[in-house]
């Protein structure tokens, strides 16, 4: 169990009222595999958000949530500043930190579950943010777009291909933002014709991994000497009004408002 002493100002409703959400989450965890057989495979991926392995009173932390965290999210980290005071501007009432996913500051298994929503294929330091994310938490979700699309449709911004083989995440740093030309010209009749847009956004699990762990995540990163090229660099996670490992936890020591609510017991590292 993690060890966050009590936690119950951290969730936004009472108990009775969590468990009641609870089952409408494992309804909607049943009806996707309907929609799916339906033929509804683009409404069943949607849903996925709230299709989370967690109880009504577990602990849940989701890095790098931007301005629309998971509905299920009791706290939120990122690194941008703006981004969480335009969650919390909005109405969105959840604990929130400012921190790098790669440094969290919070005690060994503080959460019973972590969420990681395309955020991995941003990091420079791959294997500090998965061992993060598995020292704080007990199981976790991670999703990122799936290795091939970065060779079809790459984003700069994405210093990573990332797949999955069986149970173990296999990670390549890019060495190019551009798309790869033996790919691209293999799909240019269907992007010619738009078959692929429709395709793409009919089926968006195929472009999209979604990656379930539990305990441990066993990840295999098969070029950890390569350096990223200039082009690849990230504007989301440099710079202002981003914040870098120490100036974030130096914010979150010295200014309370950084941490918007998050007490001090599932706060500051081991």
């Amino acid at each position: 169990m993690p060890r966050v002493g009590s936690s119950e100002g951290l969730f936004r409703h009472k108990p009775a009222t969590r468990k009641v959400i609870h089952l409408v989450y494992k309804l909607i965890h049943f009806i996707r595999p309907v929609l799916r057989v339906l033929g509804l495979k683009r409404v069943a991926f949607y849903l996925r958000r709230l299709d989370l392995p967690v109880g009504p009173d577990d602990l849940v932390l989701e890095v790098g949530s931007g301005d629309n965290p998971y509905p299920r999210a009791n706290v939120l980290v990122d690194r941008s500043i703006e981004s969480l005071k335009r969650c919390r501007d909005s109405g969105i009432s959840r604990a929130f930190v400012v921190a790098d996913g790669s440094f969290l500051p919070f005690k060994t298994g503080s959460f019973n579950f972590v969420v990681a929503h395309h955020v991995l294929e941003h990091s420079d330091d791959p294997a500090g943010f998965l061992n993060e994310l598995q020292r704080v938490a007990t199981m976790g979700y991670i999703e990122t777009p799936q290795a091939f699309r970065e060779y079809i449709i790459p984003v700069r911004s994405h210093r990573l291909r990332i797949r999955a083989d069986g149970e173990q995440l296999v990670i390549t740093k890019k060495s190019s933002g551009s798309p790869d030309p033996q790919t691209m010209e293999e799909f240019r009749p269907l992007v010619a014709s738009g078959e692929f847009r429709k395709f793409h956004d009919a089926h968006p699990e195929v472009f999209f991994l979604c990656f379930q762990w539990r305990n441990k995540i066993s990840y295999l990163i098969t070029n950890p000497e390569t350096a990223y090229p200039r082009e690849l660099t990230d504007p989301m996670c440099s710079g202002p009004p981003y914040v870098n490992h120490p100036q974030a936890i130096a914010a979150i020591k010295s200014s309370p408002s950084h941490t918007y609510g998050t007490p001090a017991h599932v706060m500051n590292r081991d």
